[in-house]
């Protein structure tokens, strides 16, 4: 067993409070990261990290669609779930209580037109 590191420098962005993931067919990881409300994408072979969607500033989260870095924003990112077929990413964005879909082309981030009621 192996383990890939998500971040090498505290003081740098990276996934510091992984929670979900899910791999693509191209041996990529995409992670959501609940302290920089982010998602990331992990090259499983060489651990190279790249921020997809979202500030990756813990202190710049929101409820925004748009373009996934320029604009959009989370509020915990928790749960993934890939729809490779259709080139999106299904997000649970916890403290907004809505899942947000992520549109790999073009690239944005949007709220379907239902809302998850926490009870």
């Amino acid at each position: 067993m192996s383990s890939i590191p998500l971040h090498d420098d505290p003081k740098r962005a990276g996934v510091f409070d992984p929670w979900g993931i899910e791999s693509t067919t191209l041996g990529v990881l995409l992670v959501s990261c609940n302290v920089t409300h982010s998602i990331y994408s992990v090259e499983a072979k060489t651990g190279a990290v790249e921020l997809i969607a979202g500030s990756g500033d813990k202190t710049r989260s929101g409820y925004v669609d748009g373009d996934a870095l320029r604009e959009a924003r989370f509020k915990g990112t928790f749960g993934l779930l890939l729809n490779e077929s259709e080139a999106c990413l299904y997000v649970a964005d916890r403290y907004n209580c809505v899942v947000r879909v992520f549109d790999v082309d073009p690239c944005l981030i949007a709220t379907p037109h239902y809302r998850l009621e926490t009870h």
